[in-house]
C-alpha cells in the first residue's frame, strides 16, 4: 500500500487533505503511515522529517505566499532528490511556482484537478 506524504503552509488545503486521507485510510486504499502535515515559514528541518519523508512512496506540498527559500525548504529538497522521492511541489505565487519529479506528465495533470 502506498505512503503519501501531504504537506502544506495553507489551512484550508491542510484540513481538505487531512479529510480526504482519514477516508482513504479507512477504505484501506493508503497506508496508515501516510500523513498530513501543517508547514509555517519557520518549521525546522530535523530528523523526524527524514524519517518521515525517506520511505515516501510520493511527496505532495502545497505552498503559499513566502518564498521556498526557508531553512526547511534548503534542506528538504536536497533531501529528496539524494533519495530520489517522487514529488509534487505546488508553491504558488514564488519563483518555482511549480516543481515535480519521477511524476509521469498524465499523472500529473490527474493531481491538479
Amino acid at each position: 500500500m502506498s505512503k503519501v506524504v501531504f504537506l502544506s503552509n495553507v489551512d484550508r488545503r491542510f484540513a481538505m487533505m487531512q479529510v480526504a486521507l482519514q477516508q482513504l485510510q479507512q477504505e484501506n486504499l493508503l497506508s496508515n503511515d501516510s500523513v498530513c502535515a501543517k508547514l509555517s515559514d519557520n518549521t525546522v528541518w530535523n530528523g523526524e522529517w527524514q524519517k518521515l519523508l525517506e520511505d515516501a512512496d510520493i511527496i505532495l506540498i502545497k505552498w503559499m505566499g513566502a518564498g521556498i527559500d526557508t531553512p526547511f525548504f534548503k534542506k528538504l529538497l536536497p533531501f529528496i532528490n539524494k533519495h530520489q522521492l517522487r514529488y509534487y511541489i505546488d508553491a504558488a505565487g514564488t519563483e518555482e511556482e511549480e516543481m515535480v519529479s519521477g511524476i509521469e506528465k498524465n499523472d500529473l495533470e490527474k493531481l491538479k484537478e
